[in-house]
């Protein structure tokens, strides 16, 4: 399984569980048993012992309730606000809707689309100019697509 919380270990200090899709069906974890295994963290949810059981578990988001994560610093962000967010460039042309945000080594990356063209974007400051509450305004041209 793979954490977002920094350290990756700092995810079992969030207590209840919660697994499903991203379509807002969530099942809450009544047992859990988790351990580090190199990079990765591996986690045994409501029991499932048999290889059929944590199959069917495989690929469902792990989330929490987000009233028991920290406030955030100003000009820090939680990537699940930043989705759905639409983008624009500091010229006002719209770029569209944040997908998701990915990390790599040097920052996070946004990754955004609209029906003719994708971009990706890094959300460094240099790049990011504003955060609002329904968008991000990007010193970035239409032209440099994925």
């Amino acid at each position: 399984m793979r954490s977002f919380t920094d350290p990756a270990g700092n995810l079992l200090e969030y207590q209840p569980w919660f697994v499903g899709e991203d379509d807002g069906k969530w099942q809450a974890v009544t047992e859990l048993e988790m351990r580090a295994q190199g990079n990765a963290l591996v986690a045994r949810l409501n029991g499932a012992t048999q290889p059929e059981m944590t199959t069917a578990l495989r690929g469902l988001l792990v989330a929490v309730d987000r009233k028991q994560l920290p406030d955030t610093d100003p000009h820090e962000y939680y990537f699940n606000d930043l989705e759905r967010k639409s983008v624009f460039t500091k010229d006002g042309v719209r770029l569209g809707k944040v997908n998701q945000v990915m990390t790599t080594g040097a920052s996070a990356v946004l990754d955004v689309s609209c029906d003719d063209a994708e971009y990706l974007i890094p959300f460094v400051r240099s790049v990011i100019d504003s955060v609002g509450d329904d968008k991000i305004t990007v010193d970035w041209d239409k032209d440099w697509k994925k």
